[in-house]
């Protein structure tokens, strides 16, 4: 009985920060800055960053972009098998007024799979190179923060992505 009432507290507050920051904080500039920054979090920018520091000849960044493709493949894996296990649908799916911004992708919603990927590239790049830690994962949680702007995530989607993917590199770096 108590967990089924603290699932539901956590599922409503889940709700209502999903909701704060998909329409509460509306900024026009922010609509397309974040439109934007969730791109950051896609195949077509975290693979060719791990590929092109791969191909750089520079030995550390060798490393980096070879742990970065390791730790990209792990946490898609386990993003998939999350999103096939947990079923969990996209906010827009099952709540009223949410602002979407691009478009509505059928698949599922936990874990965010552009967290994941931010995160698993981001956290490579902050353990090789220390000094700018912070920029990379402000970046990564930007593009976390833009998954619920744009509408296409819950926080506990995003938090847990985050994880997965900085979880990720630890597997990365142990291999390699």
């Amino acid at each position: 009985m108590w967990l089924s009432g603290l699932k539901n507290r956590l599922a409503n507050g889940d709700t209502a920060l999903f909701r704060w920051f998909n329409r509460g904080c509306r900024v026009g500039f922010l609509d397309k800055a974040f439109s934007e920054a969730t791109r950051l979090g896609s195949p077509f920018v975290v693979i060719p960053v791990c590929l092109g520091a791969w191909a750089t000849g520079i030995e550390q960044l060798r490393q980096t972009g070879l742990q970065g493709l390791i730790a990209l493949a792990s946490s898609h894996a386990v993003v998939r098998l999350l999103k096939a296990t947990v079923k969990r649908q996209r906010p827009y799916m099952v709540l009223s007024h949410v602002a979407v911004r691009g478009p509505r992708l059928r698949d599922l919603s936990f874990p965010s799979g552009h967290t994941a990927a931010a995160f698993s590239v981001a956290t490579c790049f902050a353990a090789t190179f220390p000094g700018i830690a912070l920029l990379f994962t402000l970046l990564a949680s930007l593009v976390g923060v833009s998954r619920m702007y744009v509408g296409m995530h819950y926080p506990s989607d995003v938090i847990f992505g985050a994880f997965l993917g900085s979880a990720s590199v630890w597997l990365a770096r142990l291999l390699f």
